[in-house]
């Protein structure tokens, strides 16, 4: 929308509001009158560009794109009509009012399909978003080609901001991709396109500014050599007249105010000086002594030449037309003193200024450029166009550059005339007061920067479409193998793994060929490999739930240690087992079983592992599994002289939370032999053996308080079957010793404390029966 709207303003800007708004530049509400209707076109055009950007559904859509045509008739309509009505060339009744009379068509297309909403051809709908998605690419196209008609056949200097915008329509029209496409081929494009486009803009303008910068500053020198050039030829000229005409009126001849003496001196001067067209004298009240050319006497009192050398001034100067010829002539006067010093007549001499003139012509260039020459009255004295001087001499003191002279402003200085074109004049100013203005046209001036931006926006144009070009056919050149390599993935993606890529050189992506067939290949062995691992690492987990259900029938401690041994060494393959029982007064772990030879041999030399040494120590100072899996490289692994063979070796608590119990550990002679897997299935196995090391303990206990209760309650029924007090503690000796298997056992009673009684109520004392039947204690 934003690409857009930026080449809609700027051609509405260009061909309507601008020009509208200046031809009504004096009046402000009808100015902005004027403007309000393109203005408001461009915004419902943004509306609807901006709804069928967002793909609507079909019904909304179609109406949508009836009201496109209708504002698609209605812009072009009043773009035509502004600028033919500015041209002044519109006429009523023209092809141009059918534009409108379209509009109004298709808006009431659009009222129409609101009421009646039939079904969409998909096929159309899907014709006309992509039409809507390709708006953006034709607006830019369309401004792009506006632009460059406009820089190259109208030099408007618009045509700057009009570069701009559509130069930066096109840089948003690439970048676009970079965030809506997911093709790397065309992000690569884009990014590349823009990157060099901008590089090249940049440069562009750089060079383009300081070109046309250093072009106006030539101008503007040249300007200032032809006001130099001139001002030091008028000079030299009115230097040479000046001193001719003091050095006439300083000659004895002429100081004799004798009219016999002044008329053979003035003839001789007359033909020494061709260029002269009069000498003459007068005297005090204005009346001609002597002449050159023998014609009548005239009176010159009211003359300002007369007047200006009366009053003592030392060259007066008065410019006039000679009639004879219609060209420019000077009037140039000087006082005439007598030896006393006193002003005795008037010495002048009429010079033609054809040396000026010709001057000034040589100044006019094909370009548009020229001089001119005014005196201190703002009269022409000398200027290309004769025009100025055909009867009398033109006024200029309303002329800008004539003007700003007067006002004391010297130099370079820009100005409009009378028909609105624009200029760049140099100003001088001569000690006699005449003005010299050098001046040409600003778009002349500036032609060989324009010249320069044309051959630029070409050569930017050309460059641009020839980078594209190339940038597309290198990054496809360049991600082929990509594709190819995608295409590989794809296949191998879908079960093909005998697929390859096509390695092609040495580059990164040979290379990366190279590493995704390498990556295949592995895959391919892994997978084949993977049915094996699969059937292994089932089998692993079958031996675990066997062994633990063989574990769990088991509840004697020492055949479940038996058990565990033997079963996890058998199962696993490993190479030697054994298990650990935490003493828990010492804090020793005390080897409780182990297979083969070795593990006899341990067990029977009692063998046992501090608490923190070693990897068994290690597992139950921290209750957690420790793995080593090259012992050769552990520090803290100790050697068995019993194992030579131990590679790698696992330690695991045997425990149930942090009540440990046990290690559980396993021996490998194969460095890497264990790995975590391992681990995690005999940390499995040995929660299952603490569990079931609980439950054979506890099946101990129980089964001991059973003895210990059936043996009281036979001891129990003994002493009930006896009939005497002897019998009775004769069978309680018996059966104790009996149950704790003592070598004697016996019945003692303590004898009741004696009191003093009647000789006849003592009773007998008691009696104390042994196992063996002794006699009474």
């Amino acid at each position: 929308l934003l690409i857009t709207m930026i080449i809609t303003t700027m051609l509405m800007w260009y061909f309507v509001i601008q020009p509208t708004a200046a031809s009504y530049a004096g009046d402000l509400l009808t100015q902005a009158i004027a403007i309000s209707y393109p203005i408001g076109d461009m915004i419902v055009i943004g509306a609807i560009v901006s709804a069928l950007l967002r793909k609507p559904d079909q019904d909304f859509g179609s109406v949508l794109w009836l009201l496109f045509l209708c504002m698609f008739f209605t812009v072009a309509s009043d773009v035509i009509y502004a600028y033919s009505g500015l041209a002044g060339t519109y006429v009523t009744g023209s092809w141009l009012d059918t534009g409108w009379s379209f509009a109004s068509l298709f808006f009431i297309f659009a009222a129409l399909r609101q009421t009646y909403l039939a079904p969409s051809d998909p096929r159309l709908i899907t014709v006309l978003d992509k039409f809507a998605q390709s708006i953006p690419n034709i607006a830019v196209m369309l401004g792009g080609i506006s632009t460059l008609y406009i820089v190259f056949f109208n030099n408007n200097p618009q045509a700057d901001w009009l570069l701009a915008g559509a130069a930066l329509s096109i840089l948003l029209l690439i970048a676009r991709p970079l965030i809506t496409q997911t093709s790397v081929q065309t992000r690569l494009i884009a990014l590349m396109f823009l990157i060099t486009v901008s590089l090249l803009m940049v440069v562009t303008i750089i060079i383009s500014s300081r070109a046309a910068t250093k072009i106006e500053m030539d101008a503007n020198h040249d300007l200032q050599i032809i006001e130099n050039s001139l001002s030091s030829t008028v000079s030299t000229w009115l230097v040479l007249h000046t001193r001719t005409l003091q050095e006439i009126s300083t000659l004895p001849d002429i100081v004799s105010m004798e009219p016999a003496r002044q008329q053979p001196t003035l003839m001789a001067i007359a033909a020494a000086h061709p260029n002269f067209l009069l000498i003459q004298t007068t005297d005090l009240i204005g009346l001609n002594v002597a002449r050159n050319d023998n014609s009548e006497l005239e009176d010159h009192r009211d003359r300002s030449w007369f007047l200006g050398a009366k009053s003592g001034a030392p060259v007066t100067f008065e410019s006039v037309i000679n009639p004879a010829t219609s060209k420019t002539a000077l009037h140039l006067a000087a006082p005439i003193r007598d030896s006393s010093g006193n002003i005795v007549g008037v010495a002048s001499i009429i010079s033609e200024m054809d040396e000026i003139g010709t001057e000034v012509l040589n100044f006019n260039t094909d370009s548009g450029s020229y001089a001119y020459l005014v005196d201190v009255n703002n009269k022409v004295l000398a200027h290309p166009n004769p025009a100025f001087n055909e009867t009398e001499l033109s006024d200029l003191s309303e002329y800008p550059p004539v003007a700003a002279l007067r006002k004391g402003e010297t130099g370079q200085i820009s100005f409009t005339d009378e028909t609105g074109e624009r200029w760049r004049a140099y100003l001088g100013v001569l000690d006699n007061g005449w003005g010299i203005v050098a001046q040409q046209p600003e778009d002349q001036l500036l032609l060989q920067g324009l010249e320069f931006k044309q051959l630029s926006t070409l050569l930017i144009t050309l460059s641009g479409i020839l980078m594209f070009i190339l940038a597309r056919f290198t990054i496809r050149h360049m991600l082929k193998p990509i594709g190819e390599l995608t295409e590989t993935a794809s296949a191998i993606a879908a079960g093909n793994l005998n697929r390859l890529a096509n390695v092609k050189g040495n580059d990164e992506f040979g290379i990366l060929a190279g590493t995704f067939n390498s990556m295949t290949t592995q895959l391919r062995e892994l997978i084949g490999s993977l049915e094996q691992r699969v059937a292994d690492r089932t089998k692993a987990l079958t031996t675990s739930v066997e062994v633990s259900r063989r574990l769990s029938s088991i509840l004697d401690q020492n055949q479940l240690v038996i058990e565990v041994v033997e079963q996890v060494k058998n199962a696993f393959n490993f190479y030697h087992t054994h298990i650990y029982f935490l003493d828990e007064t010492s804090g020793d772990l005390v080897m409780a079983g182990g297979t083969g030879l070795v593990g006899q041999a341990l067990l029977a030399k009692g063998h046992r592992i501090p608490k923190g040494k070693g990897l068994v120590g290690r597992a139950a100072e921290t209750n957690a599994p420790v793995l080593v899996s090259n012992t050769s490289l552990d520090p803290d692994w100790l050697p068995n002289p019993l194992l030579p063979e131990t590679k790698s070796e696992i330690a695991v608590p045997i425990s149930i939370r942090d009540n440990l119990l046990g290690i559980l550990d396993v021996q490998q002679n194969i460095t890497d032999g264990l790995k975590q897997d391992d681990v995690d299935i005999l940390q499995s196995l040995a929660g299952q053996i603490a569990f079931a090391l609980l439950n054979a303990r506890s099946y101990g206990i129980a089964q001991q308080r059973a003895e210990h209760e059936s043996t009281i309650s036979f001891i129990n029924q003994s002493i009930q079957s006896t009939t005497t007090i002897e019998d009775a503690l004769q069978m309680a000796a018996r059966q104790l010793g009996r149950a704790l298997r003592s070598a004697e056992t016996r019945v003692i009673l303590e004898a009741p404390p004696i009191t003093s009684l009647p000789d006849e109520s003592v009773p007998t004392s008691p009696s104390g029966f042994g196992n063996n039947g002794s006699k009474p204690a």
